[in-house]
């Protein structure tokens, strides 16, 4: 009883934990003829409210919060944050780092009109802005961004495109490179941004993962099962990623939940792994790689490089998959040839695993 009481309670903050969920931040950097740059960055207003006043993280709560700040608290919010991003965003030209210093935001009032815009979207979106000269003749350029503004899309005098991890510098933009050239920076953020779609971001695989883990401890029996998944899901990915399938996220995000109820529920009846089993892993592979496709297009497409991103976003999947096996063997090693291991693990857990799926199909719908 205390098995299932620590794990329904587990699983009842995943539910209640779901964040206003934001996309990456999309910045571009062009440097113009007369020796000066323009830094222009598409900010959502309500996570810089958010990480500024500290305010819900509940979706639904945290749009209203910041529609219905007072006109002092916006403009004062605005000031902050201009000087914040003034300071924190830098430019390297060479080896001489140079902060912007001069970052400009809309007025509160555009801001509240922005904010006062259709009631049923969830991101609302303003422009900054910076300029500033380019000190002599340089030969490489890169820019970091402050850790509360996420992933940033980086476009350097188009096309050539980056993400930067919060906090971190952009790879150096050298001139008179081509777009062809292999960026490692590239292949290794894609990777970790793979990694990062499984731990921590997204617990509807690692609900699924788990439900199959469940079913069958062994883990040779478990990386075929597992592998097999991201088989499947990277051959929707490629798809997705070249607009050789689409299929709309209102069809696709209820249908993966509904997958993790399917497995979750399979274990409730069944105590071996049966044949049908590898063919339903591969069916809801295909599912699922709709959904890691959203996440990598939102991440931006490289110019030259589609496929080595998508291998590198795989593999981080992959690695990320096997990790929360690992894991749960370990929390398991201990215990999990005893007799009771089932109807004190598996079955409370299996079922808890379809509930919660129940609640993101049902809310996913609605």
């Amino acid at each position: 009883m205390r098995v299932f009481l620590f794990v329904f309670s587990f699983f009842s903050w995943i539910v209640s934990a779901q964040a206003h969920q934001f996309l990456p931040t999309v910045a571009e950097l062009r440097l113009v003829s007369e020796g000066e740059y323009v830094l222009r960055i598409n900010l959502d207003i309500i996570e810089m409210m958010q990480n500024e006043l500290e305010l819900e993280t509940q979706e639904e709560a945290l749009i209203a919060q910041v529609r219905q700040l007072p006109m002092e608290t916006l403009e004062t919010a605005l000031t902050r944050l201009r000087s914040k991003f003034s300071q924190g965003i830098t430019l390297q030209f060479d080896d001489q780092t140079v902060p912007i210093q001069n970052f400009m935001l809309p007025p509160a009032s555009y801001v509240k009109q922005v904010l006062r815009g259709n009631p049923i979207i969830t991101e609302y979106r303003v422009l900054g802005m910076s300029r500033g000269p380019i000190p002599g003749a340089i030969q490489t350029v890169a820019v970091k961004f402050p850790e509360v503004l996420g992933n940033v899309r980086l476009t350097i005098v188009s096309p050539k495109t980056a993400i930067v991890p919060p906090g971190l510098s952009s790879p150096l933009y050298r001139f008179g490179e081509t777009a062809s050239q292999t960026s490692l920076y590239e292949i290794a953020t894609y990777l970790y941004q793979g990694f990062l779609h499984i731990i921590p971001k997204g617990w509807d695989h690692i609900l699924f993962v788990l439900a199959l883990f469940l079913l069958s401890n062994n883990l040779r029996i478990l990386l075929w099962q597992v592998t097999l998944f991201t088989v499947a899901h990277s051959i929707t990915l490629i798809l997705a990623a070249y607009e050789w399938v689409n299929v709309p996220a209102e069809i696709v995000e209820p249908l993966i939940a509904l997958s993790i109820v399917f497995v979750a529920a399979e274990n409730l009846f069944h105590q071996q792994l049966k044949p049908w089993r590898l063919a339903l892993i591969f069916g809801f592979g295909l599912l699922h790689g709709l959904g890691f496709a959203s996440v990598f297009l939102e991440l931006g497409l490289p110019q030259n490089q589609t496929l080595l991103s998508l291998l590198a976003f795989n593999v981080g999947i992959e690695i990320g998959q096997v990790a929360v096996v690992l894991m749960a063997l370990v929390l398991v090693a201990r215990f999990k040839d005893q007799t009771w291991y089932r109807h004190r693990v598996i079955f409370p857990t299996s079922l808890v695993i379809a509930g919660v799926g129940v609640f993101w199909a049902v809310e996913r719908i609605v």
